[in-house]
């Protein structure tokens, strides 16, 4: 009678009972989801060569020699293996799906004209990868955040005094440790130095300071330091090598409790691309407003899920964008506002799973 009506092609699922691949539409063909184990092993034995690392790092310090240098090459060993067991865990090699990956329809220029990537028409759960962006990123963090209490333990360490602490104000000279001593307190054993020094009109000065067990066990009597001081009230002085070290226990402290929260952030984002890559459900979004910032385009689109129409917001790099280019969208079906656009997930699509 003259009524045309849109077709839409047929996804085929095989059993999982029965033997061959998951053919859907389009012919693309899925595979079986990676062992529950895959990257274990090198995640576990990454993390023991890192404390090991650690340990030598420690053990070389102030001196920082063989062993601090080992330290820090065993670190990146370890951080090493643990990115490759990251990586091979949840990023495990399959072959790509035709029109999916760096090349593929997720950075291909945005159309008006809406449908859904190939690989989502699969229905899900789905078998999702690493993009190659998405393993660069998580290798990177990483790596980063392994290195970013043994950085900071070594610069709050240094000697050289602050470049607030020098200029005409500031006069410089050596103290001469005189004395050591160990107290016992509720709190268990303290240690201190005690150490004397002349300033510019040969006037003499005397302090201490309460240190490591480390540093007590490294400092002689007779012993010089670096003093800094005001050159009007010499007794307002600072010893870095004492400060320093003081502070450097407490600051690496503080760089591995901040490393651990960045990479519990990042383990949070990372598991919520891969559940929508997974489990999402694929709606059109409508580019609303696009601007461009510098190098990067910052755009709103929109999408309807749960019965209402929703907002998103998105920055990439790749391509421009314009009002009423099509955006593939991802989101929770138990949670409608929970949404990722596919193509700036960290995961791309392999199929359902089996």
């Amino acid at each position: 009678d003259g009524d045309v009506r849109e077709r839409t092609p047929a996804v085929t699922v095989v059993s999982p009972l029965r033997a061959g691949p998951v053919v859907c539409s389009d012919g693309f063909m899925a595979e079986s989801e990676p062992s529950p184990r895959a990257g274990m092993a090198p995640m576990l034995a990454g993390a023991v060569v890192e404390v090991a690392g650690i340990a030598l790092v420690i053990a070389g310090l102030p001196e920082m020699d063989t062993l601090f240098m080992a330290g820090v090459g065993t670190i990146l060993a370890g951080s090493g293996l643990v990115a490759f067991g990251v990586l091979q865990r949840f990023g495990a090699a399959r072959d790509q799906p035709s029109g999916a990956g760096e090349e593929g329809p997720a950075t291909e220029p945005a159309r008006r004209a809406w449908r859904p990537e190939r690989e989502l028409r699969c229905p899900p759960p789905r078998v999702v990868a690493l993009r190659p962006r998405g393993k660069r990123r998580i290798m990177v963090w990483v790596v980063i955040m392994a290195l970013m209490p043994v950085y900071v333990y070594f610069a709050s360490s240094q000697g050289p005094p602050r470049a607030s602490r020098q200029g005409p104000g500031y006069g410089e000279t050596e103290a001469l440790v005189h004395d050591k001593l160990v107290r016992e307190t509720a709190k268990g054993l303290t240690y201190h130095v005690y150490y004397h020094f002349n300033d510019e009109a040969a006037n003499e000065f005397r302090g201490s300071a309460s240190v490591s067990k480390a540093l007590y066990d490294d400092l002689e009597i007779g012993d010089r330091l670096q003093v800094v001081y005001l050159r009007d009230q010499p007794s307002a002085h600072e010893v870095p090598r004492l400060l320093n070290q003081a502070r450097s226990n407490q600051a690496a402290g503080l760089a591995a409790l901040l490393a651990i929260l960045l990479l519990t952030i990042l383990e949070t984002v990372r598991r919520r691309h891969r559940r929508l890559t997974s489990e999402g459900v694929a709606v059109r979004g409508e580019v609303e407003t696009a601007r461009r910032r510098g190098l990067a385009y910052n755009y709103t689109l929109s999408y309807l899920a749960g019965g209402r129409k929703r907002t998103l917001r998105g920055t990439e790099r790749e391509q421009a964008l314009k009002p009423g280019d099509s955006l593939t969208v991802l989101h929770a079906p138990e949670k409608p506002q929970s949404a990722l656009v596919y193509r700036l997930s960290l995961y791309e699509a392999a199929g359902p799973r089996l």
